[in-house]
């Protein structure tokens, strides 16, 4: 009987003794916001339906509107069918930030979608599209692609979340910002007989360099982005306006670039053209 009693003794002391309890790896948000420096979940945009980054972050939830910045190309905030807008979000003099946006229609449903740009990736959830930060430290704003839809969905709206981290490596005393901002659609875009499409652009690649060749109709506003098949943006550059006739433009590929398969696009007053070129 002693013998008994000893034996489970023994088994209990063992049990207890290897159930150390820096075994557990609890789950609290401080882990969450470390995954998420990069790459937040879909639908935390603060959109109707949908949850924001407080989900994680605690700390203080703010208006955006005059603290955080949006920018959109499109002239008068105004957008036509078919066409490209860079859009600019961001907040001045932060340590570690990280957003989430998606554009919705009068009836809450998906309203064009993104290219990502430089330091965003792109998501979708229950058929909306989602731009995203895939970096935030050191990042205070990020500038990437909307594609306007191909009809007329009336006016836009592209919610977001913005949260500023402090940078103490936990979820606490974070500051939350939501925003709104809303274009419509330019009424004479679908009226006004559209000039440019009698343009002529040609690219091609030569010694390096990608050479543009344009025959504009009329003065234009001109830029180039470039990105890998993934969708990252490589690289953005203003060529400024263009008057009327035939231009080359040249454009230096630097050590941005490794062989593979990139996506160059000309934009013409938003107007998009783009080439799917191979470098060796």
């Amino acid at each position: 009987m002693k013998r008994s009693i000893y034996i489970v003794l023994i088994l209990a002391f063992v049990v207890l003794h290897s159930f150390k309890p820096s075994s557990l790896k609890p789950s609290y948000c401080d882990e969450m916001e470390e995954d998420f420096s990069s790459n937040p979940p879909a639908a935390t945009t603060g959109a109707p339906g949908e949850v924001t980054c407080v989900n994680c972050h605690s700390g203080s939830t703010l208006p955006a509107s005059g603290i955080v910045t949006f920018s959109f190309s499109g002239a008068n905030d105004k957008y036509a069918t078919g066409e490209s807008y860079i859009i600019t979000i961001g907040k001045s003099g932060s340590v570690k930030t990280g957003f989430e946006m998606t554009a919705l229609d009068d009836n809450n449903n998906a309203a064009g979608d993104f290219t990502a740009g430089a330091n965003t990736s792109l998501t979708s959830h229950s058929g909306r599209n989602y731009i995203r930060h895939s970096a935030s430290a050191g990042i205070s704003s990020w500038s990437f692609t909307w594609n306007a839809p191909s009809t007329s969905l009336g006016d836009v709206t592209f919610y977001y979340s913005l949260n500023e981290s402090n940078n103490d490596n936990n979820s606490q005393g974070d500051q939350i910002y939501l925003g709104s901002n809303t274009i419509s659609y330019d009424l004479a875009s679908g009226v006004v007989e559209n000039k440019k499409r009698a343009e002529a652009v040609e690219v091609s690649l030569n010694s390096g360099q990608l050479v543009v060749n344009l025959n504009l109709p009329e003065t234009a506003s001109i830029y180039y982005t470039s990105q890998n098949l993934s969708g990252r943006q490589i690289d953005f550059h203003s060529f400024g306006q263009k008057q009327q006739g035939n231009h080359v433009l040249t454009i230096h590929l630097g050590d941005k670039y490794t062989a593979g398969f990139y996506l160059f696009t000309i934009f013409i007053d938003n107007k998009p053209y783009t080439s799917k070129i191979v470098l060796p």
